[in-house]
């Protein structure tokens, strides 16, 4: 059941496109809030967040790591996430934890977000 609960956040969640500051000077420092659908769980859930993002033209139903030559197209970042409810939100830092590089890093364009969270 947590298998299926797994697949139904990401689905929640899916593609996102922002775009990094092309225009600015400075380059803006992305932070991420992802919020716990009330159809997917009535119990708390943990585990590890994951936040993957790419620039690769085209749609993308799911967002997979790379690695070797094409890493730099996928940046993943991660968080443990205890006791998460649909009352509150989970605030990441895509710069604490990152590979290949900080997400602050990446060029400036457009870009897709998928999160799920892998549960325990």
């Amino acid at each position: 059941m947590r298998r299926t609960q797994l697949r139904l956040f990401a689905l929640f969640i899916t593609a996102l496109t922002f775009t990094f500051g092309a225009s600015s000077q400075t380059k803006p420092h992305p932070t991420f809030k992802v919020n716990l659908a009330p159809e997917l769980s009535s119990e708390p859930l943990s585990g590890r967040l994951l936040i993957m993002m790419t620039n690769r033209p085209g749609p993308v139903e799911k967002i997979t790591p790379s690695y070797g030559p094409d890493a730099h197209y996928v940046w993943v970042t991660a968080k443990e996430v205890y006791g998460l409810t649909t009352k509150q939100s989970v605030e990441l830092d895509p710069d604490d934890l990152a590979y290949p590089e900080k997400f602050s890093s990446a060029p400036a364009g457009n870009y897709k977000i998928q999160a799920v969270l892998d549960v325990n």
